[in-house]
C-alpha cells in the first residue's frame, strides 16, 4: 500500500512541476476559463427571454455553465492516458514501461492523479467566475459529500473511457476518436448545452448510456438547494454501473492492445 501510494504521489510532483514550468499556459486557462463564462453569459441573455419549460435551472446560464465547467473536467481526464502512451512512444520507454513489474495500470492509473486534482479546480474556477462574477447562483456548502462522491463516480467512468482512447493510441499510435467521439456525443445529447426535455424518448434513453448526463442531473440538483442522497440515488447507481463498465472494459481494451501491438511489432514503430 504504501509503495502504491509513493508511485501515486511521484506522478502527481511529476505533473505538478511539469505545469508548474509553463506558468503562462496557467495564466491563459484562467484567462480562457474567465472568456467561456463571459461568452455565455451574454449568450444566455438571448436564451433567457421567454420562459424555458426545459430547465431544471432559473436560467439557462446557471444551466450551461455547470455543463461546460464539467465537459472541462471530462475532456481532461479522457485524454490523459492517451497523451501519456503517446509520450512514451514518441520517447522510446514504451516497451520497458509496459513490461515493469507492477503491469501497465500500475503505471497508466497513478497519472490521473494530477488531472483529477487540476480538473476539480477549474470547475471550481468555472462556478466561482459563474457565480461571484456574472451572479448565478450555483452551489451551496451543504451538499459537499454528494459533490465529492458524484465527481469520485464520474472519474472512474472517465478513466475507462480514457483507458479505451489509450488502447487505441497503443495500436495506431496518433489521433483519438474515441474521445473525441465521446465528447461529441455528449455536448448533443448529454445536456451540457441542450436540455434533454427537448430531444424525442428514444435519445433520452440512449443518453442515460453517457456518464456526464448523470453527473449533470445530479450538480443541477444541487443547484435547487439542500438535498440528500436519497433524491439523487437514481443518477448515483447509473454513475457507479457505467464507471464499473467503462473501468471492465478499458482494462480489458487496454490490455489486449498491447499483447495486439506485441505480436504485430507495431509496439516498436513510433
Amino acid at each position: 500500500m504504501h509503495h502504491k501510494l509513493t508511485i501515486w504521489l511521484a506522478f502527481l510532483r511529476r505533473d505538478f512541476l511539469i505545469a508548474l514550468s509553463y506558468k503562462i499556459s496557467f495564466i491563459n486557462t484562467i484567462f480562457v476559463i474567465f472568456l467561456n463564462a463571459l461568452v455565455f453569459f451574454y449568450f444566455s441573455k438571448i436564451v433567457d427571454v421567454n420562459e424555458n419549460p426545459y430547465l431544471t435551472t432559473s436560467s439557462y446560464y446557471s444551466f450551461v455553465i455547470i455543463g461546460i465547467a464539467i465537459s472541462d473536467f471530462t475532456f481532461l481526464l479522457i485524454n490523459k492516458i492517451s497523451q501519456e502512451l503517446r509520450n512514451y512512444q514518441l520517447t522510446g520507454v514504451m516497451d520497458s514501461i509496459l513490461i515493469s513489474p507492477g503491469g501497465i495500470l500500475q503505471l497508466l492509473l497513478p497519472s490521473y492523479a494530477y488531472p483529477f486534482i487540476l480538473g476539480t479546480v477549474r470547475i471550481s474556477i468555472y462556478l466561482f467566475f459563474g457565480q461571484f462574477i456574472f451572479g448565478a447562483t450555483l452551489f451551496t456548502f451543504s451538499n459537499i459529500d454528494i459533490l465529492v462522491l458524484t465527481l469520485i463516480l464520474t472519474t472512474i467512468s472517465l478513466v475507462g473511457i480514457g483507458l479505451i482512447s489509450g488502447a487505441y493510441t497503443v495500436l495506431f499510435k496518433q489521433g483519438n476518436p474515441i474521445a473525441y467521439a465521446y465528447m461529441m456525443i455528449a455536448s448533443i445529447i448529454g445536456g451540457i448545452f441542450i436540455p434533454q426535455g427537448v430531444y424525442p424518448e428514444p435519445v433520452i434513453l440512449l443518453s442515460k448510456l453517457l456518464p456526464i448526463t448523470h453527473t449533470l442531473d445530479i450538480l443541477r440538483e444541487l443547484y435547487s438547494g439542500t438535498i440528500i442522497i436519497v433524491d439523487v440515488l437514481d443518477s448515483l447507481l447509473w454513475l457507479g454501473l457505467l464507471g464499473l463498465t467503462f473501468l471492465i472494459i478499458g482494462i480489458i481494451s487496454i490490455r489486449s492492445s498491447y499483447k495486439i501491438a506485441q505480436k504485430t511489432g507495431s509496439l516498436y514503430f513510433y
